[in-house]
């Protein structure tokens, strides 16, 4: 996808993910425990379906888990 795009847009396309990497992992201490353990379980179950079985939907079962916890554990309330 980047090959289309014309070289001055390459790499301030570059600078802007590297700039947000480095912001993202900046702000890791200050987050909540509880938000940081809320991302790492959606990452392992985006990543964990597809590895199991190939024909697995992992974004559809991350959103359904997703909004199935959030009703269960009233996660709004807690800030996630």
């Amino acid at each position: 996808m980047l090959v289309r795009f014309p070289k001055p847009t390459r790499i301030h396309f570059a600078k802007r993910v590297v700039h947000n990497l480095i912001q993202t992992i900046g702000a890791i201490p200050h987050a909540f425990l509880t938000t940081l353990a809320g991302e790492a379980f959606m990452i392992a179950l985006l990543v964990g379906p597809e590895h199991i079985r190939q024909q697995a939907s992992a974004s559809f079962i991350a959103v359904g888990v997703a909004f199935l916890c959030a009703s269960l554990f009233n996660l709004q309330a807690q800030g996630l």
